[in-house]
C-alpha cells in the first residue's frame, strides 16, 4: 500500500470504521430540508429497454464494488 495512503487511512480511521448501530454517531447531523407541506415524490419505476437495464446493472454493480 502507498504510504500516503496508509496515512491517510490511518488519519481518519474513525470515518472507515464498521458502524455498530445505524445511522453512525457522527459529530454534525445532516438534514434535508422540505418545503413545508411538501411530501416526498413517489413515482412508479418505468421499464427501460434491454439495452439500458443491462447497463445500468453494470453501473450500479461497479459502483456497489
Amino acid at each position: 500500500m502507498e504510504p500516503e495512503l496508509a496515512l491517510l487511512l490511518y488519519t481518519y480511521s474513525v470515518v472507515f470504521d464498521t458502524p455498530t448501530i445505524l445511522p453512525p454517531q457522527r459529530s454534525h447531523d445532516h438534514a434535508f430540508p422540505l418545503l413545508e407541506g411538501s411530501q416526498p415524490v413517489k413515482v412508479k419505476p418505468y421499464k427501460y429497454s434491454h439495452n439500458q437495464k443491462e447497463e445500468i446493472e453494470k453501473l450500479v454493480n461497479n459502483m456497489l464494488v
